[in-house]
């Protein structure tokens, strides 16, 4: 004889949108760590088609892509958003329209070159350079421009206010690439 479950179907959900959540951002990649060997093995269910940033088309390609950029912000296992190579998360204009950023001092490209707000700047614009055919640039349709204000502090304006949920997945899609901490 069988005891009826006393899991409800809303705990149920509540529990699949957390897993879900969880393996969906990449998170738990960044924070994985090595066997005493220093290997650290990590099954994809599909091989990534690119680790281009701008073209990342699959799950799998954004995961893997997560573990080899850095952005603006990023979000935490447990679904924290965080600054990551800005200093804090921006502070927000009245209108919702333009979001001001510091960037880190202590953020450094594999060639030794400091990150500056020119080098953020030029991969939005990169990006959104129909001349590139980025397949990610659909999701940046609402950026207007990115304004520099010194080399560690820019301005991302928008078109059109966008919902903050909505407006972190996109700095966190996006920062600078290549820049390592």
């Amino acid at each position: 004889m069988t005891t009826p479950s006393t899991i409800s179907r809303r705990g149920l959900l509540r529990g699949a949108a957390v897993i879900s959540a969880a393996t969906f951002t990449g998170a738990w990649l960044r924070e994985a760590k090595a066997d005493a060997s220093g290997t650290l093995t990590v099954a994809l269910s599909d091989n990534p088609l690119t680790c281009d940033p701008i073209n990342m088309a699959s799950h799998d390609s954004q995961i893997l892509s997560q573990t080899i950029w850095e952005n603006l912000t990023e979000f935490t296992i447990d679904g924290e958003l965080r600054p990551q190579l800005a200093e804090a998360l921006p502070r927000i204009s009245d209108d919702k329209l333009t979001y001001s950023f510091e960037l880190r001092d202590d953020v450094y490209f594999q060639n030794g070159q400091k990150l500056t707000a020119e080098d953020v700047k030029y991969s939005f614009e990169y990006m959104l350079d129909p001349a590139h055919k980025a397949g990610r640039r659909p999701v940046f349709s609402r950026l207007s421009h990115v304004q520099i204000d010194s080399p560690t502090k820019l301005r991302v304006i928008l078109k059109e206010p966008f919902s903050l949920g909505s407006i972190f997945r996109f700095f966190r899609t996006f920062g600078a690439s290549g820049a390592l901490s």
